[in-house]
């Protein structure tokens, strides 16, 4: 009885395999497939972008140069954090942060506190002051006040 039961339960198994093996069979078949689509799309892809980096590296610079700065604020990733740490790193408080980037305190506030986010050209103007150092915003400040005919203010 016990040869019996064995066998059984390996045949089972066989058939059970067997089965499944079959039924997987198309599955197996369309990932294939789908891979080769997927393969052949990248090529295309890739050749669409090349053509496209052909046809605008023969345009005119003029039209060049303004899709360049059209696509410049898109690529400024800036957060909510990094405008607080770029104003502490400066040493500025939020009105004279504020008004080396042409806008309003409350803005400023908004910014910091993640509920709104800088315009495309005022991002610019964040990615300009991540480059310049304490002396130059303080010479931009100071530039600034005269121009407005307000009282020196220091950061």
């Amino acid at each position: 009885m016990p040869e019996f039961k064995q066998f059984f339960t390996e045949e089972v198994r066989r058939l059970a395999r067997k089965e499944i093996r079959q039924a997987t069979a198309r599955l197996q078949e369309n990932i294939s497939n789908l891979r080769k689509v997927v393969a052949e799309q990248k090529k295309r892809i890739a050749a669409l972008e090349n053509a496209l980096t052909r046809n605008a590296d023969s345009e005119l610079p003029a039209i060049k140069g303004n899709q360049e700065q059209a696509a410049e604020p898109r690529r400024i990733r800036i957060s909510a954090a990094g405008i607080t740490k770029l104003r502490i790193r400066l040493g500025l408080n939020k009105k004279q942060f504020a008004r080396l980037l042409n806008v309003s305190v409350h803005s400023v506030i908004l910014w910091e506190q993640d509920k709104a986010t800088p315009r495309a050209a005022v991002k610019a103007r964040l990615a300009e002051l991540r480059r310049l150092g304490k002396r130059e915003i303080t010479a931009r400040l100071t530039e600034l006040n005269e121009t407005a005919g307000e009282p020196e203010a220091q950061p």
